[in-house]
């Protein structure tokens, strides 16, 4: 445990491009690139966030647990304690997930998400592990 009560960053494990909390109270922690949103923080934040950085909000609903944050190239996906799913970052090749597509070319105008956001596909769907890649990712349900 950190000093102020908050845990360590021995609390968090990396394995394969997905940061895996776990932590029991569920708390997000995020830092580094930040040039499409990816961190999570709001569209105002910095492009490089080199500190330790709590995730306050999740979808405008402040703070549910998270299970599983998957950490792609230019994008976040988030697994809750109740099996939602939330992705935020660059929009690119619709990886986020929310419905926006390519053009003829392969090419997007922002289509970044700057804090996250639920996806709607997944609403009746609980989701137990996600992962994140370059273009891409994916979830697996509870069933």
């Amino acid at each position: 445990m950190h000093p102020q009560g908050e845990p360590s960053l021995d609390s968090l494990q990396l394995k394969s491009n997905t940061l895996h909390n776990n932590l029991a109270w569920g708390r997000l922690y995020i830092w580094g690139k930040n040039s499409n949103g990816q961190l999570g923080l709001g569209k105002k934040a910095a492009k490089v966030v080199p500190a330790l950085t709590k995730i306050v909000c999740l979808s405008r609903i402040c703070i549910k647990l998270v299970k599983l944050a998957a950490l792609g190239f230019e994008h976040s996906v988030a697994v809750t304690d109740e099996g939602e799913v939330l992705s935020w970052g660059g929009g690119g090749s619709g990886r986020l997930g929310h419905g926006h597509e390519s053009s003829i070319l392969g090419f997007l105008s922002s289509f970044s998400e700057y804090t996250p956001r639920l996806i709607k596909e997944f609403e009746k769907v609980k989701v137990k592990n996600a992962a994140a890649g370059l273009l891409h990712s994916a979830c697996i349900d509870g069933i």
